[in-house]
């Protein structure tokens, strides 16, 4: 790290910073669900019929938790004392903020591994189901809260904005 403040009281200053995580666990939970992939649709009235469906692989629930972080500041400045002390206050805040990146990472990047584990799967479901003894027409529907393929991520939501304040 290192930091310099251009203007009144001048403070700056570099070292290295140690992080420790414990008791942190992530939790991904699948679910085997069915699709429809074509369906014809009755002139007359409009209602869908004789759906083809198949089974997917989905991602249902993502969470994080982490039981604690620590934050060490090494320098050789008097900001390193500010900042351990600044960091031992906020430790509950920063620990609650590097869940939430998690969490958010795994929400923009799960969709890229649902998507393969379904193309590498989708030739062997047959054999999945059989050796499962599941039924097609018993796994329940595939909602839209569920995750199956990556989705393509705005620009907005990679933006980091700096301000500069004199």
């Amino acid at each position: 790290w290192s930091f310099e403040q251009t203007y009144m009281p001048y403070l700056k200053g570099s070292g290295k910073a140690n992080t420790r995580l414990w008791d942190g666990a992530i939790r991904l939970k699948f679910e085997l669900r069915r699709r429809m992939v074509d369906a014809e649709e009755d002139p007359v009235t409009g209602i869908l019929s004789k759906a083809t469906w198949e089974p997917v692989l989905c991602l249902n629930d993502r969470t994080c938790s982490i039981g604690g972080v620590e934050l060490t500041i090494q320098g050789g400045s008097r900001i390193t004392w500010v900042a351990n002390k600044l960091v031992s206050v906020l430790k509950n805040p920063l620990r609650d903020y590097v869940v939430s990146v998690i969490i958010n990472t795994l929400k923009n990047n799960s969709g890229w591994l649902i998507d393969m584990l379904n193309k590498n799967l989708s030739n062997y479901w047959d054999f999945v189901m059989r050796t499962a003894k599941l039924d097609l027409d018993q796994l329940p529907k595939l909602a839209r809260h569920h995750v199956t393929k990556a989705e393509p991520l705005d620009a907005d939501s990679l933006m980091v904005e700096l301000v500069w304040r004199e």
